[in-house]
């Protein structure tokens, strides 16, 4: 059984790392977001991703609906390499440490998802 240990940042928000092919990226795991992943330009450059063009509104949390563009990498994903999606936004700014990117419920399935908010850890495992 494959597992990824996450923790909360500062801002008491579960986050893990995510590897990419140049560095690892901080990313929320957030069940609110129904795709797989969402980075900001930066981020995805560090997962190896080149130029994109491809185009997607996306409809956010506040309800407000943005342009972001379209991307698919390969990742290590609990033992294995996964093809996934990725969202990249120019709109997205960090600052300091903070993550980068947002998990979704996409890469999530069929896995599960243990967040101990007292013991503040995140655990994402495989099953059987």
């Amino acid at each position: 059984m494959a597992k990824i240990i996450g923790s909360f940042d500062q801002r008491g928000r579960p986050v893990i790392r995510i590897e990419g092919k140049h560095e690892s990226i901080l990313v929320v795991v957030d069940t609110g977001f129904n795709g797989e992943l969402m980075t900001t330009r930066a981020a995805a450059t560090l997962l190896g991703i080149g130029p994109v063009q491809r185009e997607s509104d996306v409809q956010l949390g506040d309800g407000r609906t943005v342009r972001h563009y379209e991307a698919r990498t390969t990742i290590p994903w609990l033992g294995e390499e996964r093809r996934v999606r990725v969202l990249v936004s120019d709109h997205w700014v960090t600052i300091g440490d903070a993550p980068v990117g947002l998990l979704g419920t996409d890469l999530l399935a069929p896995h599960l998802l243990l967040i101990d908010f007292a013991e503040r850890t995140v655990e994402i495992e495989t099953q059987g």
